[in-house]
C-alpha cells in the first residue's frame, strides 16, 4: 500500500481547494445534518475537495501546544504501549491558540467525521457487500486506501476543510486517525448486530414488528419510508448494518437514540479523560492557576518561591509521597467507585483513600523533597479538577462546586505551610527575598494584617523620654516596641494558619447551606447577609476542625448527587 505522501498532490476537476479557502472568513462548519454530495458547486455538479498538505515543520505562527506530528503525541498526552496505536483525539485536538477543545466540541468534530464516511465512504463498502455477497472482506482503512484512494483523500479534504482544527498538523493524521475511530466503531457496531440473537417483541402481543436498538419504527416500516423518500439519493437502507438515510435524519449516525449506545459512547470518551496530560511546568501551572483558579491566595506565591529557589534543600521525595501523586495522576475516571467519588466529587479517593491526606503524607519537606515534586503534585490536582468538569459536562451536569477545586485549595496551602516552616525563601517583588519566620508576612490575609496594625497602634506609650539620657531610651524603646509589634504578629499568624484555612474551606458551600448549618446549632444570625459574615459566624460560634468540614461537604455533595440521580 503506497504511503500517503506517494500520493499526488492534486487530483483533476476538484475545487474548492483546501489551501485556497484557508484563509476565507467566516469558515463553514460541518454538522450532522450537511450533506457534502448534494453541495453543487458553479457548474451545478457536486462539489469535489482538493487535498492540501501542511508543512513538516509547525509553522511559527502556531504555538507549541498543538501537536503537529505524530510523535510529539507522548509529549503532550499520557500514553502507554497499549495505547500507542490509538490516541485519545479529544486531547489531540487544539485550535489555533492551542488550547484543548472542551468535551462538547470535540462531540460536534466526531460527529462531523462519523457524517462524512456515512456519506462518502460507506457507500462504498455497501456496493462491495452487494457485488461480492459471498467474500468476507473487511472494510477497513486499508480497503478504503488501497481500492479508494480517490475518495479516501476527498473525504480525508473534506473534513479538513470544515473542520479547520483538524488540519493543524502534518501529514494529515489527524483527520485519519477520526476516520479510522469511526470505521472501527462501525464495523464493531456492524459485527454486533449481525451476531447478536433475535430483538425481543413487544410486550403484551399488542405488536409482532419487531423492536429495533435504533427507534420504535419496524425495520419493514423505515425502510419503506426511505424508499419513499425522494430526498434520498444515497441508497444504502437494505444492506445489513447500515441505517438508513431517513434514520440518519432524525438520529446520531453511528449511535442513533440506542440508550445503550450512546451511554456507552459517553463512558468511552470518560475512560479517555484519563489520557489528560498537564504539563509540569512554572510557566504552564501559573497560567493555568491564575485564569482558572485565581482564588487560592498562595498558588502564585508558592509557584514564585519554588521557581527562585529550585534547589532549596533537595533530596529524594518519600515513598509515601511518590505513592500519593501516582494516586491521583493514575486515577482512572472509568472505574467502578462510588457514586459520592465520581462527578462533582471526582477527586475525594484519591485525596483520603487509606488514610493519605494531604496533611498525613506532607508532613514536612523531607517528605516532598524537592521543586519538582511540587510541580508534580499541583499539576496532578489540576489534572483532577479537568477531569471533574469534562466529566460532568459529558454526563450532562453542571454542579455548583467541585470537591476537586477545594482538595487543589488545600494541597497549594499545605505545601505553602510546609515551605514557610522549612524557612524557604519568599519572593516578595523586584528581586528581594526573604526566608524563616519573616516569610510569614507575605502570607497574611489583609484583614490580619490590618488587625496587627491596630493592635500596634492601641498599644500604651510609654513616658516620654529624659533629655539626659534620650538616645539610650530611645534605642530601648524602639526594641521594646519591635519586640511587642513582632510578638503581636507572630501569635496573629499562628492564629491565621489555620483559621484562615478553615474559612478558605467554608467558601465551598452555599449561603444557605451556612444558614442551615447555623440554624442546626441552634445559633441565632440575622438574614440576607453576604456569605462571608455566615462563615464568620459559623468560626465564631461552632468553631468547626477540619474534619467536620470536609466531612459535612461531603455530605452535601452527595445529597445533590442523588438529587440529580432521582
Amino acid at each position: 500500500m503506497p504511503s500517503p505522501l506517494s500520493w499526488p498532490t492534486q487530483f483533476e476537476s476538484q475545487t474548492p481547494s483546501y489551501q485556497s479557502s484557508r484563509n476565507q472568513s467566516p469558515r463553514p462548519t460541518l454538522t450532522p445534518g450537511d450533506s457534502f454530495s448534494h453541495q453543487p458547486n458553479a457548474s451545478g455538479s457536486p462539489a469535489q475537495y482538493s487535498l492540501s498538505s501542511q508543512p513538516a515543520i509547525r509553522p511559527d505562527e502556531y504555538p507549541p501546544q498543538i501537536i503537529w506530528l505524530r510523535a510529539e503525541i507522548p509529549e503532550h498526552v499520557q500514553m502507554t504501549p497499549a495505547t500507542r496505536s490509538r490516541p485519545p483525539m479529544s486531547q489531540c485536538l487544539q485550535g489555533p491558540d492551542g488550547r484543548v477543545l472542551s468535551p462538547a466540541e470535540y462531540t460536534g468534530v466526531k460527529e462531523a467525521v462519523h457524517q462524512v464516511f456515512l456519506q462518502e465512504l460507506a457507500p462504498l463498502a455497501t456496493a462491495d457487500e452487494i457485488k461480492n455477497p459471498n467474500i468476507n472482506t473487511k472494510r477497513s482503512t486499508a480497503w478504503y486506501k488501497d481500492n479508494h484512494r480517490e475518495k479516501w483523500r476527498s473525504a480525508i479534504a473534506q473534513i479538513e476543510y470544515h473542520q479547520a482544527i483538524v488540519g493543524l498538523c502534518a501529514n494529515h493524521w489527524k483527520a485519519e486517525q477520526l476516520l479510522l475511530n469511526t470505521i472501527n466503531a462501525y464495523i464493531g457496531l456492524k459485527f454486533r448486530r449481525q451476531n447478536s440473537p433475535e430483538p425481543r417483541t413487544r410486550k403484551h402481543g399488542r405488536s409482532s414488528s419487531v423492536t429495533l436498538p435504533y427507534g420504535k419504527k419496524s425495520r419493514t416500516r423505515e425502510s419503506r419510508d426511505a424508499s419513499q423518500d425522494p430526498g434520498s439519493s444515497v441508497d444504502f437502507a437494505h444492506a445489513p448494518g447500515f441505517p438508513s438515510p431517513t434514520a440518519n435524519q432524525n438520529r446520531d449516525p453511528i449511535g442513533g437514540n440506542d440508550d445503550n449506545f450512546r451511554n456507552s459512547e459517553v463512558e468511552a470518551e470518560i475512560a479517555q479523560l484519563h489520557f489528560i496530560k498537564i504539563l509540569c511546568t512554572y510557566e504552564n501551572l501559573r497560567d493555568i492557576l491564575r485564569s482558572k483558579h485565581g482564588s487560592i491566595t498562595n498558588a502564585l506565591p508558592l509557584l514564585d518561591a519554588v521557581q527562585a529557589n529550585p534547589n532549596f534543600k533537595h533530596q529524594t521525595s518519600s515513598p509515601e509521597v511518590i505513592d500519593f501523586v501516582k494516586r491521583i495522576e493514575e486515577a482512572d475516571p472509568s472505574a467502578k467507585l462510588d457514586a459520592d467519588d465520581l462527578n462533582e466529587g471526582w477527586g475525594h479517593y484519591q485525596f483520603t483513600a487509606g488514610g493519605l491526606t494531604c496533611h498525613s503524607v506532607l508532613r514536612n519537606w523531607e517528605a516532598i523533597g524537592n521543586a519538582g515534586m511540587v510541580y508534580r503534585l499541583i499539576a496532578a490536582a489540576i489534572k483532577t479538577c479537568q477531569v471533574a468538569r469534562s466529566m460532568c459536562e459529558l454526563r450532562g451536569l453542571q454542579p455548583g462546586n467541585y470537591l476537586s477545586d477545594t482538595y487543589l485549595d488545600v494541597l497549594i496551602n499545605r505545601i505553602w505551610d510546609v515551605w514557610r516552616t522549612a524557612e524557604g525563601p519568599v519572593s516578595l517583588g523586584k528581586g528581594k527575598q526573604k526566608a524563616g519566620a519573616s516569610a510569614t508576612e507575605a502570607s497574611r490575609a489583609p484583614a490580619m494584617e490590618m488587625q496587627a496594625a491596630q493592635t500596634s497602634r492601641t498599644e500604651v506609650n510609654p513616658p516620654e523620654p529624659q533629655a539626659g539620657n534620650l538616645p539610650f531610651q530611645l534605642l530601648s524603646l524602639n526594641r521594646s516596641r519591635a519586640h511587642s509589634i513582632g510578638t503581636a504578629t507572630q501569635q496573629l499568624d499562628d492564629l491565621s494558619m489555620s483559621s484562615t484555612s478553615l474559612e478558605h474551606d467554608l467558601q465551598a458551600f452555599t449561603v444557605a447551606q451556612l444558614k442551615d448549618w447555623l440554624v442546626e446549632r441552634r445559633v441565632d444570625t440575622l438574614k440576607s447577609k453576604p456569605k462571608t459574615f455566615y462563615i464568620q459566624e459559623i468560626m465564631s460560634k461552632i468553631n468547626p476542625d477540619a474534619d467536620e468540614i470536609s466531612a459535612r461537604l461531603k455530605e452535601k455533595v452527595t445529597e445533590k448527587s442523588r438529587k440529580k440521580l432521582l
